[in-house]
């Protein structure tokens, strides 16, 4: 596989996680623009990549949690789309981005439907009991504890 054409593929897969959506067309090749200016400019491929990743992490698409908006003049409750929700419960259970299998079924439209059996996936993993144990610490500010001297006499 050509270089370019490599490139793009792994844009595309970091673009498309970073950004908890599909991606479309025009936005990798942006990216890839990004690469090929950098080759052009004589700075080289590597720096090229560089540049794309740190446009990739710096949009407002991974540095927050953008929903659409809901249909134009609806006043009654509209479900959540399938990509949003996997951003949610991830977040939520993980406090993390969704991961490849909760991504792919969410893009094809499985998540409303296969939702409980997700959430216990989730609920599974290690990640889950770390989230309880963090905010757990954050709610009774337990990680301060260490800075308080205990009277071994009293206590």
């Amino acid at each position: 596989m050509p270089a370019a054409e490599q490139d793009r593929e792994n844009l595309r897969g970091l673009a498309t996680r970073a950004w908890r959506r599909p991606v479309e067309a025009a936005e990798v090749e942006r990216l890839c623009g990004l690469v090929a200016a950098a080759e052009a400019a004589g700075a080289g491929r590597e720096a090229g990549l560089r540049a794309a990743v740190a446009a990739v992490l710096t949009a407002a698409g991974f540095l927050f949690r953008i929903e659409g908006p809901p249909p134009a003049g609806s006043t009654a409750a509209v479900p959540v789309p399938d990509v949003d929700l996997a951003t949610r419960l991830s977040y939520f259970l993980w406090s993390s981005c969704p991961d490849e299998e909760l991504l792919d079924l969410a893009f094809r439209g499985g998540l409303t439907a296969d939702r409980d059996a997700q959430v216990r996936r989730m609920l599974a993993d290690p990640k889950a009991a770390a989230r309880v144990d963090e905010f757990a610490m954050q709610w009774l500010g337990l990680g301060r504890l260490a800075a308080h001297g205990v009277d071994a006499e009293r206590f």
